[in-house]
């Protein structure tokens, strides 16, 4: 069986990717805490670029950190993303039923309006100041 090699200049830059990952994931939750949803997905493509930068530093076929020395890091990291994970549906439900609410408001507006163009009541329009 072949050992896995390492650089061992290698862990400290990873320690410090999977730090900028871990601060990156905190400002995440605050932003959805937020409901800025716009950061949110601004701070996601920074982690995207660290999270390859990470993977060129390990190398082509390895894993991206060595297990041992930075698991804990990496849990505090799966950690968060996961409370992110939980906040992020709930927004996206709450907006779903938002647009609901806002779907079936238009819809009645929009009734509303043609009732009063066309006139509810058989003497014309509702809105005419004729009478």
């Amino acid at each position: 069986m072949a050992v896995e090699k390492r650089d061992p200049a290698s862990t400290p830059v990873q320690a410090e990717l999977l730090h900028r990952l871990l601060d990156l994931a905190r400002r995440q939750k605050e932003a959805l805490q937020q409901g800025r949803t716009d950061l949110f997905l601004d701070l996601m493509a920074e982690r995207t670029r660290l999270f390859e930068t990470l993977q060129a530093v390990a190398g082509a076929g390895r894993r991206p950190f060595p297990r041992r020395e930075l698991a804990g890091l990496v849990e505090e990291i799966l950690r968060i993303d996961g409370e992110n994970a939980v906040a992020l549906e709930s927004l996206l439900r709450d907006l779903g039923i938002e647009a609901g609410r806002l779907a079936r408001g238009e819809a009645g507006a929009i009734a509303y309006l043609h009732g009063a163009a066309v006139g509810m009541d058989h003497g014309g329009p509702i809105l005419d100041g004729r009478r």
